[in-house]
């Protein structure tokens, strides 16, 4: 499939059947209307050709288009798309869906829900007003660190199948469990699993075995809702009776251990279904509590589930208060178009992991009224950036095992990444040597001049890449000298004959002194690549985050040996195209994509802290900028929290998993306006200055802000 199609349909498959309308007659809307199929497009909208046609399309005004349409799409660059949304904002009905070409909906903040209206001083309140009160377990007190309970016998089956017995246990299990509740059986543990072995002839000994691992996985993936403890915790310091009343196959002396296991206690009694035989969806289970209560008493529940915890013990004259599963609160969030990327057991756990991050709290989305509130870099570190890390890491891996190879990651971008691996590498995983290499753009531009006639590739990339520089300032910058030039504008100024001018006549005036200059940086950057001992290896692989491959060209040339690139993200142009020995991590990614918006962020996020490269010193040492130095302590911040993710992520063998590339790419998505709101302090640490953009002040995020 088309990679423009498929982004599209990731974005709006649930809208194909409805009636869209395109915001926008320009390039961006011809883009959508020739490559995306499938879709019932009923008109343009531009207020200033109404009544005219495109496309085949009729133009027409935004009202209109309402009654054209079920939804519309902005086709604009996202700078754009603000400016759009805010001028027909109020001309929109409240809840008609708007959306960025990346499927972003734009007026989540008209979508009224209200549960984003509840917080935990309410909980309190409502626990003041009783004497008893009930909580569920799952979902409620505890959670599961995967994004479907069933996923845990996925995780069951595959443990077996690495250690040799292929049974489809997660088909088995489920199977058994649903013939035993059609028997009008609320079925216990063992129960299903005595079920399981007859039916599939499993000997004891090996029943007792999964069913064991079963329990192990069930109190791996299991972690407290804080909140919600803190709520019984509070309940328990009031003098309130407090019980536990859960729909469950376990039994409440096992539920009793794994409470305790995540700091949960005070509670008088367990109530689980299985032990009575009757559950709180069919109401037994509350006719069995209130009878062992037998007291008048004032009582309030706590649970996830609207019916059974909310209608059900309603009927029995229980007052309720019903939270949302970190599950629910993801589907009814501004980022529920994430999960649209889950394809295998690998994503559902990694997305399971980071809604324990975001929605730990049931109330986490009152903040931000369904958007992810960031006012810490932890939960960014946890949620956005840690997902590609890992992604990366494990496609690097699989890209070098078994060669005999030496792996360079660029300074200082790939600052983490490369502590990524090289931990790996520590407990004995087998993988090639790894180097933190020093290199940069400034230090390659200086040290590949060979001859005088070489100088001008280099400034023709200046000039499209640096265009608010002077061509003077790029001159020093580069080779270390004050040229005394007698045109001093910027490139982007300059016209064919003004740069034409410079180049070949006045730096011809210098022609010795920068060939000179350029033989030293050269031959000090050589001193410093001799020390790695490249020779010995048979393959070279150079590990970037975003590249157009000049510098892997540079250093190709400089050291006379071809380099396999592995980047993030190739930024395309005419020159890289045919570019050979490359593979690209996010190569499935179009112009819909907003991931070439947010992938300069990441340059920041894995950086080691210290300034840019300049060039070596005679020793072959290497010399930095210190004026571009990343604030140390905000990185600090961000990669001790990614390493704490990885550290007590679920699956201690991710690093050999294949999750969607699609999915870890766009986590970053949580980053946009139309997902998140973020404290003007957390946003300001992204400041810093781009030596070779003449010391420019760059905010990535605020650019991904659209600020």
């Amino acid at each position: 499939m088309d990679y423009a199609q498929k982004n599209f349909d990731e974005s709006f498959m649930e809208y194909r059947n409805s009636s869209m309308a395109i915001y926008g007659v320009g390039k961006n809307a011809e883009y959508i209307l020739k490559n995306i199929k499938g879709y019932n497009i009923r008109c343009l909208i531009d207020d200033n050709i109404v009544g005219s046609e495109l496309y085949g399309l009729p133009v027409v005004s935004i009202y209109k288009a309402l009654n054209l349409s079920d939804v519309i799409v902005i086709a604009a660059t996202p700078a754009s798309t603000r400016i759009v949304y805010n001028r027909i904002k109020g001309i929109l009905p409240a809840e008609f869906p708007v959306f960025d070409m990346q499927g972003h909906r734009l007026n989540v903040e008209n979508i009224r829900n209200p549960y984003w209206d509840v917080c935990y001083e309410d909980l309190c309140k409502k626990i003041d007003d009783n004497e008893i009160v009930t909580f569920d377990i799952f979902d409620t007190l505890l959670m599961r660190k995967v994004l479907e309970p069933r996923d845990v016998f996925f995780l069951v089956e595959r443990e077996l199948r690495e250690n040799g017995n292929n049974i489809p246990f997660a088909e088995w299990r489920i199977e058994s469990e649903k013939i035993l509740r059609l028997d009008c059986k609320e079925p216990s543990l063992d129960e299903i699993y005595e079920y399981m072995s007859k039916k599939n002839a499993i000997s004891l000994s090996d029943i007792d075995e999964i069913k064991a691992m079963e329990l192990l996985w069930e109190e791996k993936v299991l972690c407290p809702r804080v909140q919600v403890l803190d709520a019984l915790k509070y309940a328990t310091d009031k003098g309130k009776e407090v019980y536990l009343i859960s729909d469950m196959y376990l039994p409440s002396c096992v539920l009793d251990t794994i409470l305790k296991k995540n700091g949960i206690s005070g509670y008088k009694k367990i109530f689980v279904s299985n032990e009575w035989g009757m559950t709180k969806h069919d109401g037994g289970l509350y006719k069995v509590f209130l009878n062992s209560v037998k007291e008048n008493k004032k009582i309030i529940h706590v649970g996830d589930n609207w019916f059974s915890d909310g209608e059900m013990a309603r009927r029995f004259g229980i007052s309720t208060f019903v939270v949302m599963s970190a599950k629910e609160m993801l589907e009814t969030s501004a980022i529920a178009k994430i999960k649209k990327n889950v394809t295998n057991l690998d994503d559902k756990i990694f997305l399971g992991e980071v809604i324990n991050v975001l929605f730990n709290s049931p109330f986490a989305l009152s903040l931000g009224k369904g958007k992810i509130k960031f006012d810490n870099l932890a939960t960014m570190a946890c949620s956005c950036f840690v997902g590609v890390a890992m992604g990366v890491i494990s496609w690097i891996i699989d890209k070098v095992k078994g060669k005999n190879a030496i792996v360079l990651f660029s300074s200082r971008d790939c600052y983490f990444l490369y502590q990524m691996y090289q931990k790996l590498k520590a407990i004995g995983l087998d993988i090639p040597t790894a180097d933190y290499f020093y290199v940069s753009r400034q230090a390659l531009r200086g040290g590949e001049i060979t001859s005088f006639d070489r100088i001008e590739p280099g400034f023709q990339y200046a000039r499209k890449a640096y265009s608010n520089m002077k061509f003077r300032e790029y001159l020093n910058l580069v080779y270390g000298t004050d040229y005394n030039l007698s045109y001093d504008g910027l490139f982007g100024d300059m016209d064919d004959e003004e740069f034409n001018e410079c180049l070949r006549v006045e730096l011809a005036n210098h022609r010795s002194e920068i060939v000179s200059i350029s033989k030293e940086k050269r031959d000090n950057f050589l001193r410093y690549i001799n020390k790695k001992n490249l020779e010995k290896y048979k393959e070279i692989y150079l590990v970037d985050i975003q590249t157009t491959g000049n510098s892997l060209s540079s250093l190709s040339n400089l050291i006379a040996k071809k380099i396999n690139l592995l980047t993030v993200r190739l930024i395309v142009n005419k020159d890289n195209e045919d570019l050979l020995n490359k593979s690209t991590y996010a190569k499935e990614i179009s112009s819909l994509s907003s991931f070439s918006k947010k992938s300069m962020i990441l340059e920041k996020v894995y950086a080691s802290s210290g300034g840019q490269l300049i060039a070596f010193d005679q020793d072959g040492e290497p010399l930095f900028n210190d004026d571009t130095k990343y604030d140390a302590e905000m990185l600090k911040e961000l990669q001790v929290n990614m390493e704490k993710f990885i550290n007590s992520y679920l699956d201690k063998k991710w690093y050999t998993r294949k999750r969607s590339i699609c999915l870890m790419l766009n986590m970053l998505d949580l980053l946009d306006p139309t997902c998140s709101i973020m404290d003007d302090s957390i946003i300001d640490k992204f400041v810093s200055h781009d030596y070779l953009s003449g010391y420019d002040v760059i905010n990535e995020m605020k650019i991904i802000r659209n600020l």
